[in-house]
């Protein structure tokens, strides 16, 4: 079974500025997390990261108020490296295999007990 991911931008940080040419609420920092939900909807992890950007000069600046969450997500990808999304998304497929095929199960009510087993 495939696995859907999906971002969720929690937090962005961003410095008022101005900086050396002028720019001003540079986003610098990013908390995220990558939710991980299996195919058939019933089982969900979660990772929670944050990124620290660092300025490109050769990138062109975008405006706070013009950057978009495709663009946010693609500063995470990079800061984390494709390796580092790679580790971190099989991570999430194999919290998921725990849940689906977990290997102990604690119970508190038993067969033989009529009650809630309080």
């Amino acid at each position: 079974m495939a696995n859907t991911f999906s971002w969720k931008i929690r937090r962005l940080t961003y410095n008022s500025g101005p900086d050396d040419e002028g720019n001003t609420d540079i986003v610098v920092r990013i908390d995220w997390s990558l939710n991980a939900l299996s195919e058939d909807e019933q089982y969900k992890a979660t990772v929670k990261g944050r990124s620290d950007i660092e300025v490109d000069p050769e990138v062109d600046w975008i405006p706070y108020d013009e950057i978009t969450e495709a663009q946010v997500v693609a500063w995470v990808e990079a800061d984390q490296g494709e390796d580092g999304v790679a580790a971190t998304k099989k991570g999430l497929d194999g919290n998921i295999r725990k849940q689906e095929h977990p290997k102990s199960i604690v119970v508190a009510n038993f067969p033989w007990d009529e009650d809630d087993g309080a």
